[in-house]
């Protein structure tokens, strides 16, 4: 009953494949991590972050409903399992009498009474009570930290999808207590310029797929310019046309993918990268981030973003530096700054080329 007051509600219209479902009971050992992978949870500490909100996450996709319990105390008798996963379909007299625990995902579109073609995740808000006996994180997140979070999320918003692969489309609401229905606080839709049809930008996942061996990889590039239109509760409806250039490098990033040393290490790099720049509205400047698929907290001092596989911090808030490092560290900083020279600078040079065909012709 504790866990059935305010929460953090996501959905997609994606499922959990039965690997994910594996990866995610790996509290901290994705498996994503140490495979070349083009997902973004890839350094596997992603879903780790939603315990700054809650001691008790869980979700809902197909026919199971996960909950997560790191404590060993809140859904299982038995204090060395830390969760459990359970086949609604399978078990409707648990559903039944149990109705108070399952009646926070009949939402979405969700009745439990057939598969779910989407995935719903609840983080349950920790409580100052949670808070007092919590052995995860002695803060409580109800209330301003909430709503901290939805504020600083929602500014993000306008360029949260520039390199994303296959969110294309981002809704946030909230729904108040006694409410009849949520109320949307904004909106966001991405559409290919040309077209006007969600960006089809899957190319990356192709050539990773088809490159197994990256020794046969020839360096591409491709161009494309999508509209980014917010709507907002408080606002008039914005929109903005972004620039993009995205492609394979090979160079000394290619030789570094290829190194021995980088399964040594850990180390799964791809010579993947791309830049971002705001074409219109004309006049607006743009505060330069560095993106790992989503953006960094920090600037570049360039007038565009630019996207790669980079080696992050243990953090994720900043790229991998540093000239004194050694082993590993030295080698993550090496492929840092041959993705940017090799692939990234490229890519900004085709930008640049593109964008002044664009203003004066070819």
């Amino acid at each position: 009953a504790a866990f059935q007051g305010p929460a953090l509600v996501t959905h997609n219209d994606a499922v959990f494949a039965d690997s994910d479902l594996e990866s995610i009971q790996q509290i901290g050992g994705s498996q994503k991590a140490g495979s070349r992978s083009t997902k973004t949870g890839r350094f596997g500490v992603g879903f780790c972050s939603c315990y700054h909100a809650t001691d008790l996450p869980s979700f809902l996709s197909r026919d199971f409903l996960v909950v997560l319990d790191p404590h060993c105390a809140h859904v299982s008798d038995n204090r060395s399992e830390p969760g459990k996963m359970l086949c609604f379909l399978e078990n409707p007299k648990t559903v039944a009498s149990s109705r108070d625990t399952f009646e926070p995902y009949r939402v979405f579109g969700c009745s439990l009474q057939h598969s779910y073609p989407g995935t719903i995740f609840r983080l349950p808000l920790r409580t100052a009570e949670q808070a007092a006996a919590s052995r995860i994180s002695a803060q409580p997140f109800v209330g301003a930290p909430a709503r901290g979070l939805l504020d600083a999320f929602l500014e993000l918003l306008p360029e949260l999808p520039l390199f994303l692969t296959h969110v294309h489309t981002v809704t946030v609401s909230v729904w108040e207590a006694g409410a009849a229905a949520p109320t949307l606080l904004r909106s966001l839709s991405t559409r290919d310029t040309k077209s006007g049809a969600p960006p089809q930008r899957s190319r990356v996942h192709e050539l990773v797929a088809a490159r197994s061996d990256l020794r046969s990889l020839t360096p591409s590039q491709s161009i494309s310019q999508i509209d980014v239109r917010v709507s907002d509760s408080a606002a008039s409806p914005s929109a903005a046309r972004w620039l993009i250039v995205q492609g394979m490098g090979a160079g000394r990033a290619l030789e570094i993918c290829l190194d021995p040393a980088c399964e040594r290490y850990g180390l799964t790099p791809i010579p993947w990268a791309g830049v971002a720049a705001r074409v219109m509205p004309t006049g607006l400047a743009t505060e330069g981030r560095p993106y790992c698929l989503l953006p960094l907290p920090s600037a570049t001092g360039l007038p565009v973003h630019v996207n790669g596989f980079f080696e992050v911090s243990s953090n994720r808030r900043d790229i991998w530096h540093g000239d004194d490092t050694i082993g590993g560290g030295r080698l993550r900083s090496e492929w840092n700054i041959a993705l940017l020279q090799d692939v990234a600078a490229p890519c900004y040079v085709e930008l640049l080329l593109y964008a002044r065909s664009l203003l004066h012709g070819p």
